[in-house]
């Protein structure tokens, strides 16, 4: 039984560990630059705050959208033809393209790599 209770409390530290630094990776994700996580076909699953604002538009209207449609119909064949040149495990270089924010198109760097979980991890930088 003594063995039983102490395995109940590695397992419930264990959790609690894991709880914690799952909140520090979240601040880390809402106080960094402007970040999406997109499925491996591009459509948004996260945004944080940053890229919200730069977005101009609510998490409502990101989730479950094309990262594709927020890029101008002009630039969107260069966009694709970057999106599908990430690799497992790799990551593109840096590119420039266009964002439709709001009522304004802006240019933006973009890098863009491929977790092990196939999900990608989008870091937009506006050009100033």
């Amino acid at each position: 039984m003594n063995e039983l209770r102490a395995a109940w409390r590695a397992l419930k530290a264990s959790v609690e560990d894991l709880a914690e630094q799952r909140q520090h990776y979240l601040e880390l994700f809402e106080h960094a630059e402007a970040h999406l996580v997109t499925d491996a076909t591009g459509i948004i699953q996260e945004a944080n705050g940053k890229a919200r604002g730069l977005l101009q538009r609510p998490c409502l209207d990101l989730h479950g959208k094309p990262l594709a449609a927020l890029v101008p119909l002009a630039a969107r064949a260069r966009f694709r033809t970057a999106l599908g040149g990430v690799g497992a495990g790799g990551k593109t270089p840096e590119w420039r393209s266009l964002l439709s924010c709001g009522e304004a198109v802006i240019a933006v760097d973009i890098a863009v790599r491929r977790a092990e979980s196939g999900v990608l991890c989008w870091r937009l930088r506006p050009v100033a």
